[in-house]
Formats: structure tokens, sequence, C-alpha cells
């Protein structure tokens, strides 16, 4: 019983820190709007989301090289609180923190792919050349959705995804067994050792 708790709580662990970013529907041609005033407007004048941080975003290059940053401070100490840097242009939009994901890293969209501070990339949209992308985040009923458009017109598509959080971080409640549980290593195999059993990282208890 021992075993079966610990594996469950170990999967649930998982499954929590990659919460999903849903596809729901895909809308062909024309546009869609989230917004009372009109499709004529970017998207930065109609929908603004607080980011956690200030931030610069910069650029340089010479005949050979070319590097873009986003640079991230501290809104009360403004002290820097991380510099990512990119080896090529890339568009950022949206920084956020628990909106994206669950883990409380800031996280954003740097052209066609949501990538967290760490430089992971946590989503593909896949949708082609990030020129012509268009995105919107919108709130409803507590719980946030993006909005991506491949291009206006009636050659367009528009996306609708949803998101895992709710811009809130959100703790993990754990079992006994894995909160007392420790890694021990024993004849060069790491083995997960609670008050009363032993077991191997796949679950299988050690005689």
């Amino acid at each position: 019983m021992r075993k079966s708790i610990f594996v469950i709580a170990a999967l649930f662990a998982a499954t929590f820190a990659n919460a999903q970013i849903t596809l729901e529907h895909t809308f062909e041609g024309g546009s869609l709007f989230t917004h009372t005033d009109g499709g004529g407007i970017s998207q930065d004048q109609t929908n603004r989301i607080q980011a956690p941080y200030f931030y610069i975003w910069d650029e340089t290059s010479s005949d050979v090289t070319y590097s873009c940053w986003l640079e991230l401070y501290d809104p009360e100490t403004l002290d820097l609180y991380k510099k990512i840097v990119f080896e090529k242009y890339t568009l950022i939009h949206y920084i956020t923190k628990n909106i994206f994901t669950t883990d409380n890293k800031v996280a954003f969209i740097a052209n066609d792919k949501i990538m967290n501070e760490d430089k992971e990339v946590v989503y593909d949209f896949n949708l082609g050349d990030p020129y012509y992308l268009r995105y919107d985040l919108v709130k409803f009923n507590g719980n946030y959705k993006l909005v991506a458009r491949t291009s206006y017109g009636s050659n367009g598509k528009t996306y609708i995804y949803s998101l895992p959080g709710n811009g809130e971080a959100q703790a993990i409640s754990n079992p006994s067994p894995k909160r007392n549980a420790r890694k021990v290593a024993r004849e060069g195999q790491v083995l997960v050792e609670t008050e009363n059993s032993t077991y191997t990282l796949q679950g299988q208890e050690v005689k």
C-alpha cells in the first residue's frame, strides 16, 4: 500500500509540474476579436497584462554577429534579476509568471514559442513566420486563454489555447510517504528510502 501511495504521489507531482497548454479550437478565416474596441487597435493597446518585472529588450549587431537580450529588473529594488540572451532576432510578447506555467518561473512568448526564464521551451506553436503572428492574452472567469492569429483577413486562422496558470503560485500538497522520503546511494544505485521501506526510482520495493 505504501509503495502504491509513493508512486502515485510521484506521478502526481510530475503531472502538476508539467501542466499543459492545450489547443481548444481553431477558427478558419477572418479574425476573432476579444475586446470591444475592435480589430484596428493593436494588442498592446487593448489588453495589458501586468509583467512581474520591469524589463528591457535590446539588440546589437555587426556584419558577422547578432544578438538580442531581455533584462528583467525587480520593480521594488530595481536590481537586475536576470538577463536572457538570444542569438537570433526574437520578438517578445507577454512576460508573465504562473500563467503559461505553474512553477513560479517567468515565462513569455518568444517568436512562435513559449519559453521560461531558463530558455527552456514550454510550448512550440509551430505556426510559421513569427513576424505575421499576433497574440492576445485574455482572462475569462478567472482563467487565462491565449489567442494566436496567423494573419488577418479571409486567409487567416485564429487559435484558442487554454493555459494552466491563473497568475498565482500554486503549492503542491504531498502525501506523507513522499514528504518523509530521502534519496540514498547503495552499491552504485540511487534508491528512495522511507520510514519503513526502500524503493528504486521506478517504485519497485527493495528487499
